[in-house]
Parts: C-alpha cells; sequence; structure tokens
C-alpha cells in the first residue's frame, strides 16, 4: 500500500514519495493549553484548574521528494509541471484533506499550509528530482487521535 492524499496514491498520481523520516511530526502528542491558575499568597504551590484539559492542533511537516520522469528534458520538464501543478491543485482545494501515511498505517485529516524547501536534487538523464516539505494543520487534534477506555471484564469503565 502507498501513502495517499484524499484516497489518490502520492506516489502514482502525483509522483510523490514520503522520506523514511519524513512523518515525525505525525507522531508527537497536541500540546496542552494553558489552565486556569491562580497563586495565593498564604498557599505553597499553584491552584490549577485541571478538570478539563484542552490542547493546541498540531503542525505536521511531510517531507516528500517528486520524481518526474522522461526521455527528453522536454518531457521530464512537462511531465514534473504536470505532476506540481496537480498536487498543488488537489492541495488547494476547499475544506479538509484525508492524508494516508502508509508506513503508520493512519490516516490524519488535515489542511494544506505552505510548502518549504523546494530544491532541485538532479536532472538526470531520464529523471528530474524535487525534495521539499509540506506544512499541515490539524483543526482539533481529537479528529486524529481516538481517545482508548479501559473497561474490565464486566465492561466497567477503568479509565475515562
Amino acid at each position: 500500500m502507498a501513502s495517499k492524499l484524499n484516497n489518490k496514491d502520492l506516489q502514482s498520481v502525483f509522483g510523490v514519495f514520503v522520506e523514511q523520516d519524513g512523518i515525525n511530526d505525525f507522531l508527537s502528542f497536541p500540546k496542552r493549553k494553558a489552565s486556569q491558575e491562580h497563586s495565593w499568597p498564604e498557599v505553597n504551590g499553584k491552584d490549577i484548574d485541571l478538570t478539563n484539559p484542552t490542547f493546541e492542533s498540531r503542525q505536521f511537516t511531510l517531507k516528500c521528494v517528486l520524481t518526474a520522469y522522461g526521455d527528453s528534458e522536454q518531457q521530464r520538464n512537462e511531465n514534473f509541471w504536470q505532476l506540481y501543478n496537480g498536487l498543488f491543485t488537489e492541495l488547494s482545494g476547499q475544506g479538509v484533506h484525508e492524508l494516508y501515511l502508509d508506513s503508520i498505517d493512519k490516516t490524519y485529516t488535515v489542511f494544506y499550509v505552505d510548502q518549504q524547501g523546494a530544491n532541485k536534487v538532479t536532472h538526470e538523464e531520464d529523471r528530474m528530482i524535487i525534495k521539499f516539505d509540506l506544512l499541515f494543520e490539524e483543526t482539533d487534534p481529537f479528529t486524529n487521535i481516538q481517545k482508548v477506555y479501559l473497561v474490565d471484564q464486566d465492561g466497567i469503565f477503568l479509565v475515562a
């Protein structure tokens, strides 16, 4: 199976391969937002409201390599622009995107933020290789993180 963007194979449709270390941000937990707190002068420490923790949305960097093939320089250039523009057209669509990462077998609901670090790596005999990072963000971290509840053999919650 391959990584997908909106159920379109990144490699076969857009010529994009996700680098092996290109998914590290997707494995990070979201940062907790600050809770209401007060430091009473007559009490040690802080009085912090921990009843309903909330979390920041995460930003993800996907490290990509786009390879365009062609027998001539003109074919490679035409193929490159077709793949490159096709990817941007997909990323610039309305709403959120479903990004499936095959190396961790997980789908993330994200929106496109930016492309950074575009770098032409090579322009060999039959291929052109471009490396770049795609930045995505989530609207709500719990869209992408499933809550897990522990229950005993009678189905009673142990942790909620």
